[in-house]
């Protein structure tokens, strides 16, 4: 079975089967929606192709309240977003997204969700960080999982291959649990944005995450949590003597960062306190702080970090 962009997109609000099918738009992403679904209470696509549209699979979860569930074995390529979903939850498991603006955006859930098991991956360049930019995440060329709202719910990002992309994961006024995750090979492994909550710990039931030969691990910006200490997470970076400055607007203060690296986990996330500024001198740049202290993101703390 194939939908194609002439007999335009499909939408369902009725008990949905589909496997073994094709949604395709034009080459290069488009305008066309390929599958939009509401919320209902049965929900099921396998073994099916999204490629080259606007939005792969759609899910204005809000209208029927059910999460999106059984969204798996499919093939997202060359979509501006693969998988986008509105409301309630998701359980997004074993699909493979090549070359998407964004694999899996989600706002505003409400159940505890999972994605799991997923390939996310691109075929071009690796972009660099624009260091003339405020934010390094303004550098990034493409996303992996995005997610942007949550109220009482956990989003558990579990065993994900992720490589050669910008942003592998970006969070914002979420709660998420990310173990056992390959986040090798990007260009900003981690992004934690306003009252994001990250749990990368084991005593937790998180960690275990692999993030090396990132140009930068992650960046904080007004983050409310991040918990890392007994993670076992491998957060090795690919160039250790490297520190760079910034012009933080609008205070007009330099910011130097530079790398922190620790045997198991990232320990102390307040570089920029004055009693740990000794990271941005030369010759303490090949220093492994991590007998110095266990330390967490101190909530509610109003500044961007940047840790390469």
């Amino acid at each position: 079975m194939e939908f194609n962009v002439a007999e335009a997109r499909l939408e369902t609000d009725r008990t949905t089967f589909i496997s073994y099918s094709t949604f395709k738009g034009n080459t290069g992403y488009n305008n066309t929606r390929g599958l939009l679904m509401f919320g209902q209470q049965t929900f099921q696509v396998k073994y099916s192709e999204f490629k080259d549209l606007r939005n792969g699979l759609s899910g204005v979860l809000f209208y029927g309240g059910k999460k999106l569930s059984n969204v798996t074995k499919n093939d997202f390529i060359h979509c501006t977003e693969g998988i986008v979903t509105v409301g309630a939850g998701f359980n997004i498991i074993d699909n493979s997204f090549l070359d998407n603006f964004e694999a899996i955006i989600n706002y505003d859930n409400i159940f505890n969700s999972l994605i799991k098991d997923n390939t996310i991956t691109a075929t071009g360049p690796l972009g660099t960080i624009d260091r003339t930019y405020q934010s390094p995440i303004q550098s990034a060329q493409n996303y992996g999982i995005m997610i942007l709202g949550g109220t009482n719910s956990v989003v558990e990002i579990n065993h994900n291959t992720i490589n050669n992309i910008g942003n592998p994961i970006l969070l914002g006024n979420t709660e998420a649990k990310l173990k056992c995750n390959d986040l090798q090979n990007n260009m900003l492994a981690l992004y934690g944005g306003t009252n994001s909550k990250i749990n990368m710990s084991n005593t937790l039931g998180g960690g275990n995450n692999m993030a090396s030969n990132c140009e930068q691990f992650a960046e904080f910006d007004e983050a409310f949590n991040f918990e890392a200490h007994d993670g076992y997470n491998a957060f090795d970076i690919s160039d250790q003597a490297s520190c760079h400055t910034i012009l933080k607007q609008p205070e007009k203060i330099l910011v130097t960062t530079c790398p922190i690296i620790t045997s198991g986990s990232l320990i102390d996330l307040t570089s920029q306190r004055a009693d740990d500024l000794r990271h941005a001198r030369a010759e303490h740049r090949d220093h492994h702080d991590q007998y110095d202290q266990v330390g967490k993101t101190h909530p509610g703390r109003n500044r961007r970090m940047l840790f390469s």
